[in-house]
């Protein structure tokens, strides 16, 4: 499936002038490296989720407990 997807896209972009083939070209680049960007970010807070739910619930204890309070922002 992704040769398919490759090659259409090849494709495509081989079907334009070549002066917008190069404008298509740094467009695609740059929404891979958006997506390379989402990618990273998605994974750094897959890896910490389960710390920052952790210490969400400990905040509430606290609150709770009236060891600490909520500020206005």
């Amino acid at each position: 499936m992704h040769e398919n997807l490759i090659e259409t896209i090849a494709k495509m972009v081989q079907s334009l002038p070549q002066n917008l083939q190069l404008v298509a070209l740094e467009e695609f680049k740059r929404i891979i490296e958006e997506k390379r960007d989402e990618a990273k970010w998605d994974q750094l807070f897959e890896r910490t989720r389960e710390r920052l739910v952790a210490k969400a619930k400990e905040v509430k204890r606290e609150i709770k407990a009236g060891k600490t309070s909520l500020t206005p922002l």
